[in-house]
């Protein structure tokens, strides 16, 4: 996933914009729901590019779990 500045973008920043956690990414990536991460030699985090995020957004709309708000607006 790019930022409007044509960058690629962290999971946690993904993770925010999508109102989902970095581990459930790490999650749907690990069962193949979604490509794999862009590791970035010298830094350890995952990046994502354009087309990652759309698959992602994908996989976060179809999910049967609530989103962080939704539970947080209940409790």
């Amino acid at each position: 996933m790019k930022d409007h500045e044509g960058r690629l973008v962290s999971i946690g920043t993904v993770a925010e914009r999508l109102g989902v956690s970095a581990s459930a990414i790490r999650g749907w990536e690990a069962r193949g729901l979604i490509p794999r991460a862009i590791r970035v030699e010298g830094l350890d985090r995952r990046v994502y590019s354009t087309d990652d995020l759309e698959a992602i957004g994908k996989v976060a709309r179809t999910r049967v779990y609530p989103r962080r708000e939704e539970v947080a607006a209940v409790a």
